[in-house]
């Protein structure tokens, strides 16, 4: 009875401020420490909540100096290192992002970074058709960034310092054997892969657009590319399959016959294609 005479409000409310606080910085900022590293990246954070935040615990940490109370010292200290790695990370990530968007990057810096997921990747790919009108497909599979089992038009990255076109004549050499000619451009393709990405997503209303062709409605966006989209037509070479590991397919379909699984960045050129939305060069 004296014990629970002895508890106040005062007390229960002391006691649960020290705890969570101790819990923050514990748990809460190391578990944003390694997320951040885990994605090389810390987008979306703000850059004046973390140093407000390092500048009130640092604060704290000396209040605790001038009162030699050591519990302050080591629990607002805690809060001074760990949003001061938070504040590193935030300086470092966005360092290494503007020095690869300029072009300044060493290639160690750059190999740290992942397109796609730590910046903008930009690619493309050809839309091929032979005369019966049947566009040419490839199945992903292997060592892809994602969508492996979807199909999709061949092509892949843009090069620093390589125009889209000469890209895409350079990915159906090396994805297929066939040189080619670049003869029309359709509209781009905003490419954001979230977090879950089902493998497989049953067909919209549309048969050539299934419910935004794999792309999931909710979760943490992972991958961001931009997908320039050409028409293209062989000038020599027959299709085959130049890199298995990432590739277990090609075929050539009609229009009215394309495969379940495919891919938004080729659903959404062949409907813009099948709508005459493309420019002829």
């Amino acid at each position: 009875m004296e014990l629970l005479q002895s508890i106040t409000l005062i007390g229960v409310v002391s006691f649960l401020t020290l705890a969570i606080g101790i819990l923050v910085k514990v748990i809460g900022l190391p578990d944003q420490i390694r997320k951040n590293y885990r994605r090389k990246s810390t987008e979306g954070q703000s850059i004046s909540f973390w140093v407000i935040a390092w500048l009130a615990y640092l604060l704290w940490a000396y209040y605790g100096v001038l009162k030699n109370d050591k519990v302050i010292i080591i629990g607002q200290g805690l809060g001074v290192l760990t949003t001061g790695i938070i504040l590193w990370q935030v300086f470092i990530y966005r360092k290494n992002k503007v020095a690869i968007i300029n072009g300044e990057a060493s290639n160690a810096e750059q190999s740290k970074l992942i397109k796609g997921k730590d910046y903008i990747g930009v690619g493309g790919g050809c839309l091929i058709f032979n005369d019966k009108k049947e566009v040419l497909l490839i199945r992903r599979a292997g060592e892809v960034r994602n969508e492996a089992g979807w199909w999709s038009k061949p092509g892949g990255g843009v090069k620093f310092g390589e125009t889209a076109e000469k890209a895409m004549i350079r990915e159906m050499k090396e994805e297929l054997g066939i040189k080619v000619e670049i003869v029309g451009y359709l509209l781009h393709t905003d490419h954001i892969i979230k977090t879950p990405h089902p493998p497989f997503r049953e067909r919209g209303d549309d048969p050539l657009y299934p419910a935004s062709a794999g792309l999931s409605t909710g979760g943490e966006k992972i991958e961001h590319w931009v997908a320039l989209n050409f028409i293209a037509k062989i000038k020599s070479g027959q299709p085959k399959n130049m890199e298995p590991h990432k590739c277990d397919k090609i075929g050539w379909f009609a229009m009215d016959n394309l495969p379940e699984k495919i891919t938004q960045t080729t659903a959404e050129p062949i409907k813009n294609y099948l709508e005459g939305k493309f420019l002829e060069f």
